[in-house]
């Protein structure tokens, strides 16, 4: 029973230090490597077969859980990566990239809608675009996808395209803001205090945001003087002041309203509206964009080219 033992641990020995000796790979194989096994600790070495770790990046079929790099940029976490035996290539296996994944790769969207999809539109097709490959490192349990620059949207460091932005879960919210005065009369010995208060309550249903302010206030006199009313009264009210929804459009970079709104503008007096809105957001672009307009004059419907640079906002 012991020779037993150490027959398995030298045996497991050597094929986690096979394992280790290959690294990080990359799951579409290169050339085969071949393994000596006359060094392993066993009476039939003939019978151990290790043809599977033979080839640079090959991956056993099953389910693992990764986290995902785009080009070293992290995309996800604790994802549950399946591989699977490439039918072009038994000998090789390739990891199952889902629909919901893909999406987060930030791929172009003329990019992304020729796609192939292979098992019934769950896995990625592979070797589909030129230059994009994927490398698994099982010791660092990350799968990292090298897709070229050309086939993906502007990301920078501080910002992720639209692909990866992500709408939240659904729930409710209740927003308040309250304040308290007290005063008190020695003259009569009168007390009188106000509470007011203001908020939001809402709830997000996918991209929409449903909403609607609040504003309330009580108030409350106390007059020992005045016998005639008990020496006390009382004042309370509650008003709903809005009713809006609100989305963003990520295409067009601007945020969709619908409801009651106000348009405010540096030329014009503001004024509330009953109806829907669209307008740009500069928090929707990079940091760098932030803050330009292009350099031409709008008026009606007649759009003239100017010559001057692009400025950036409250810049003449």
């Amino acid at each position: 029973m012991a020779h037993y033992k150490k027959f398995r641990l030298s045996t497991l020995a050597a094929v986690v230090g096979i394992v280790l000796a290959v690294g990080p790979e990359n799951s579409y194989a290169e050339a085969p490597i071949q393994f000596n096994t006359r060094f392993l600790d066993v009476k039939d070495d003939a019978s151990l077969d290790l043809s599977r770790f033979s080839r640079k990046g090959y991956i056993m079929p099953g389910s693992y859980h990764l986290q995902v790099l785009v080009n070293q940029s992290q995309i996800a976490q604790d994802n549950v990566i399946t591989y699977s035996v490439d039918n072009n290539d038994p000998d090789n296996t390739y990891p199952c990239l889902s629909p919901e994944l893909v999406s987060l790769l930030g791929l172009k969207p003329e990019i992304a809608d020729k796609m192939i999809w292979i098992n019934a539109g769950q896995c990625l097709q592979p070797d589909q675009l030129e230059g994009m490959e994927t490398q698994t490192d099982l010791s660092q349990s990350t799968l990292t996808v090298i897709i070229p620059q050309a086939y993906l949207e502007y990301s920078d460091e501080e910002w992720d395209p639209p692909s990866r932005w992500d709408e939240g879960i659904p729930g409710v919210l209740f927003d308040y803001n309250v304040n308290s005065q007290w005063r008190h009369a020695e003259h009569d010995d009168g007390d009188e205090y106000d509470i007011s208060g203001n908020g939001t309550v809402g709830a997000n249903l996918g991209a929409w945001r449903l909403r609607a302010d609040w504003q309330a206030n009580y108030r409350h006199e106390n007059d020992s003087e005045d016998k005639d009313n008990f020496g006390s009264s009382s004042e309370q009210n509650w008003d709903w002041n809005r009713y809006y929804a609100w989305r963003a459009i990520p295409q067009l970079r601007a945020q969709l309203t619908l409801g009651e709104g106000s348009l405010e503008s540096d030329i014009f007096d503001g004024f509330n509206y009953v109806g829907g809105s669209l307008i740009t957001d500069d928090q929707m672009l990079p940091p760098n964009l932030r803050g330009l307009r292009p350099g031409y004059i709008r008026r009606g419907a007649h759009q003239r080219q100017s010559h001057r640079d692009p400025a950036r906002a409250g810049d003449l």
